[in-house]
């Protein structure tokens, strides 16, 4: 023991005194994580030479594909018995509330034939901040498993709500990324 505590005490006087840090989830919150989705700020709102091309319009059919499998996802209600118990928390945040009239609104868009870009990075936010939304909320819970025992019904809910979303909601931000690509120039 005596020779850790020596080694310990060096270690201290070079300023390392936290040697297994518990990070919280307020440690992660605001870190950009390259993970992160692309932001819609790297698209300018001015078209590009392939705006109204017909690789325009296959983006846009899977972008609109993409759209309506998230359309379906949102719609399907939970199974039974899931959440009639008020769990402690709240399972849909604010983000994944806005995501059913942006979606709306990027379907509508999407069925003109001159989608504008501008409104379709204005919609792509609420989306975009749903699918971070729900990254924190699982990762949240990877750290929460432990005490799952007493919010399993809670937990089964979020759980079920992230797996319901997630896939669509990943697929519908990378076509609307993919399409913007392709039709917008670069950032200004």
């Amino acid at each position: 023991m005596a020779l850790i505590d020596e080694v310990a005490d060096e270690v201290e006087r070079g300023g390392q005194t936290d040697w297994a840090p518990v990070h919280t989830v307020e440690d992660w919150e605001d870190i950009d994580s390259p993970d992160d989705p692309p932001s819609l700020n790297d698209f300018s709102d001015e078209p590009s030479e392939a705006y109204g091309t017909p690789l325009d319009r296959e983006a846009r059919a899977r972008v609109k594909a993409a759209l309506n499998e998230l359309q379906d996802a949102l719609d399907k209600p939970p199974p039974i018995g899931i959440g009639h118990n008020q769990p402690p928390e709240e399972i849909e945040p604010e983000e994944i509330k806005r995501l059913g009239p942006a979606v709306r609104h990027l379907r509508a868009e999407f069925d003109k034939p001159n989608p504008s870009i501008v409104f379709i990075k204005q919609w792509a936010k609420p989306v975009r901040e749903a699918l971070i939304a729900s990254a924190k909320w699982a990762g949240r819970k990877v750290d929460k498993g432990v005490d799952a025992g007493t919010k399993a019904l809670g937990a089964g809910l979020g759980l079920w709500l992230w797996t319901r979303i997630s896939p669509s909601l990943h697929n519908a931000f990378n076509a609307i990324i993919e399409w913007l690509h392709i039709v917008a120039k670069g950032a200004s």
